[in-house]
């Protein structure tokens, strides 16, 4: 009975070594066939997108359950952008209802020069900037208690502000938006001095697809809006951790890893730098 539990134990042990054995040699083929890739460069130089056309155009795509939470980052992203554009107008002082072309730039017209209706503008310009810088300091406050007699037509300037002020996108924020914040966002965002506040985004950091979604606002917030392959291209969502992808290229894997390009997220890199193949930097 002895040497019948014996051999019967030795098969078992037998079976499992042969089992840990092909395991391991279908993982070191597995590795020949992995190329290891990093994805390294500054802060919002399109790192993320990069890996999201490597999904599209070699992986599977994005999930049903994926494209839902991009809606959300969507959402987000057109809040954040509408609020930064506020905070813009507020610093480089531009008032709502600004029209440049009817403020020509000094460097362009000589005093002496100057005509009736240019001077008759000029004025005009200037009681619109009276009226309207006074809405400056409820930009970003909805609580502000400003006891100033203001035109009626910019009631809706002001109802607008105060709405998207209210917007939490913080912890927890939700892709409802209410009917009266959108409307607020499309008031500001058809305003001629928000255009051209936008128009000077290379003076403050403004997402880089700002108008792509703006300009589209009812689609965006549809209740049975889907994101498309281009919407998520370009979403921005700021990397704060690293992440796997895996494609397949003929016989080929490639293992791409997306880690944060901003200066306290860096010190993640060096981990990963064992045996890399490639790595693929992204600057502006």
């Amino acid at each position: 009975m002895g040497l019948c539990t014996s051999s019967i134990q030795e098969v078992a042990l037998h079976s499992v070594n042969c089992s840990i054995d092909r395991a391991i040699e279908l993982e070191r083929a597995e590795r020949e066939n992995e190329i290891k890739l990093l994805l390294l460069g500054a802060g919002e130089t399109g790192k993320s997108t990069i890996l999201k056309q490597f999904r599209l155009i070699y992986g599977t795509g994005f999930t049903d359950q994926e494209r839902i939470s991009f809606r959300t980052a969507i959402i987000v992203n057109i809040c954040q952008s509408i609020k930064t554009l506020l905070l813009a107008m507020d610093t480089l002082e531009i008032p709502f209802g600004f029209d440049p072309a009817l403020y020509p730039h000094d460097t362009q017209i000589e005093d002496e020069e100057e005509t009736l209706v240019r001077k008759q503008r000029r004025q005009q310009l200037c009681l619109m900037y009276c009226h309207l810088l006074r809405f400056r300091s409820i930009v970003f406050s909805s609580h502000s208690s400003i006891e100033v007699v203001r035109p009626s037509h910019y009631c809706a300037y002001k109802n607008a502000i105060e709405a998207i002020a209210a917007i939490d996108i913080g912890v927890g924020f939700l892709d409802e938006v209410d009917e009266s914040v959108i409307g607020a966002i499309k008031t500001i965002w058809k305003d001629p001095g928000i255009q051209y506040c936008f128009k000077r985004a290379n003076e403050f950091q403004l997402n880089d697809t700002c108008q792509y979604y703006l300009n589209d606002c009812d689609r965006f917030f549809a209740s049975d809006y889907t994101p498309s392959d281009d919407d998520i291209l370009n979403v921005r969502i700021m990397t704060l951790k690293v992440s796997e992808t895996k494609v397949k290229v003929k016989d080929k894997v490639y293992k791409i890893f997306d880690v944060g390009g901003q200066r306290i997220e860096r010190k993640k890199w060096a981990a990963l730098f064992d045996d890399v193949i490639a790595i693929i930097l992204s600057s502006h």
